[in-house]
């Protein structure tokens, strides 16, 4: 729950960051008469991008170091299954 609440955190500070820094930009889209709407799809997309990156570099993480555990995890099935066997007996 922390992980996610600080997640979010962040995203919205970037996003309070790239409002601030294109704020030129903004007025010089709605002095051209472009709609609200596209200005907030511009950044959600921007946002939308920043979740699915920092997620897919979790999942690519937890990946990797699950790779890294496949050896002790084989091992200990192994283990459990053959005192499972041998209690059969």
């Amino acid at each position: 729950m922390v992980t996610l609440v600080l997640g979010a955190l962040g995203i919205i500070n970037i996003m309070l960051v790239s409002v601030t820094e294109r704020t030129r930009e903004i007025g010089l889209m709605k002095a051209l008469g472009q709609p609200t709407a596209h200005s907030d799809a511009v950044f959600l997309e921007g946002a939308f991008l920043t979740a699915l990156s920092g997620g897919l570099g979790i999942a690519i993480s937890a990946g990797v170091m699950a790779a890294g555990q496949l050896p002790r995890l084989r091992d200990l099935i192994c283990r459990t299954l053959c005192l499972h066997r041998l209690r059969l007996r």
